[in-house]
């Protein structure tokens, strides 16, 4: 199990989405502090296409991109 860090020690996680519903574990363990007992900031930004999404993330500007098999091809 990973050591809770105080907000101040958190690690912040770049994350770019779409406006849907699979993204919802990510606002609900947002919500329930899930995140944060583990020493997590989740900084979500919502894209605009898939295009955006793949060239932030493969620039470095995202540390994570969440979204469907479609979107890459």
């Amino acid at each position: 199990m990973a050591l809770s860090k105080s907000e101040t020690d958190a690690t912040l996680l770049k994350v770019i989405v779409f406006p849907n519903t699979t993204q919802l574990p990510l606002y609900v363990g947002d919500a329930l502090g899930i995140f944060a007992r583990h020493g997590l900031t989740v900084e979500r930004t919502i894209t605009p296409t898939s295009t955006f999404q793949i060239t932030k993330l493969a620039a470095g500007e995202f540390d994570i991109a969440i979204g469907a098999f479609d979107n890459i091809v």
